[in-house]
């Protein structure tokens, strides 16, 4: 019996495809290798990994029928210790490809099927462009899979959803759903920040000698440093934050030669302290560091 075979053709019969795959990432500021793809939907998204869950956990489950017993215990057996039909679903909905590698023994029947990881799989084409071989890279080492045994019939089958751009590699839902996912977990991010900070609003300090006189410029410098170094940081909920001064233009949050002085605050400045905006304010009369309330305030 040949399991998983096909008919041979005519040589020439087939028509040529593209050599080179066009498998890409998202496109703009999104993530766009695979793995940091999967770690933003699937491990770090609750919405994306049960919507995936959902669809590959019912694949599993559905009863399957076969007129030979041996062949359903191939396809219902564990793959690398995980349901085979629940892996190549998952599969197929994040990268768009799923691979199989059918094991035989020395007699040539099937034993074992194997579901090999996608992301490590390259498709090796011959002049026409139709797959002789799948390349299978871990590290450093490159295993060379032939895609069809001495007997001519698959050695790994190759499942790919449907894209319009690519003749080999298939089209998978991470690359669309980047985007959304992304802004999705920054919400969240933002959200656990005004509620470990309190939301709480900061108040004004305002530096007015009452004779005139303004801060020397060593003076204006040492305040925002003392400032910056007690309340910046994670540790710093609820507590006024500077931006910057002006005397040659005003810096916002965290900016270059702001109270907060670390690049990555000017980011996520306003969601470490609640959503607030500061600045602090070199004027002629004095200095006043001014806080904005943000929308979430608690008293």
């Amino acid at each position: 019996m040949k399991w998983f075979g096909r008919k041979s053709v005519r040589e020439g019969a087939r028509p040529a495809l593209s050599r080179a795959g066009t498998f890409a990432g998202a496109i703009g500021e999104w993530p766009r290798s695979y793995e940091a793809q999967v770690r933003e939907a699937y491990c770090h998204n609750p919405v994306a990994q049960r919507a995936v869950k959902l669809v590959a956990e019912g694949a599993g489950s559905a009863a399957l029928k076969a007129s030979d017993p041996a062949l359903l215990a191939l396809v219902t057996a564990r793959s690398g210790g995980q349901p085979l039909i629940e892996t190549l679903a998952a599969q197929l909905l994040l990268h768009g490809n799923g691979y199989v590698q059918i094991l035989a023994d020395d007699s040539g029947a099937v034993r074992e099927l194997y579901a090999l990881r996608p992301e490590r799989v390259s498709v090796e084409p011959d002049a026409r462009g139709w797959p002789v071989a799948y390349r299978y890279k871990v590290g450093e080492n490159v295993a060379r899979l032939a895609a069809e045994d001495g007997a001519g019939r698959p050695a790994v089958v190759h499942i790919r959803a449907f894209s319009p751009i690519d003749d080999h590699y298939g089209l998978g839902c991470l690359g669309a759903a980047a985007g959304a996912v992304a802004i999705h977990n920054a919400a969240a991010r933002w959200n656990k920040a005004l509620l470990d900070n309190a939301a709480r609003p900061s108040g004004a300090l305002v530096h007015d000698p009452g004779d005139g006189s303004v801060l020397a410029p060593d003076q204006f410098a040492r305040l925002a440093d003392l400032r910056g170094a007690g309340r910046c940081g994670a540790g710093a909920g609820g507590r006024d934050r500077g931006g910057a001064g002006r005397g040659g233009g005003e810096r916002r949050d965290g900016g270059a030669g702001g109270l907060c002085g670390a690049g990555d605050e000017s980011r996520h400045g306003r969601a470490a302290a609640g959503g607030r905006r500061r600045r602090l304010v070199r004027r002629g009369a004095g200095v006043a560091l001014r806080a904005g309330r943000g929308h979430h305030d608690q008293r």
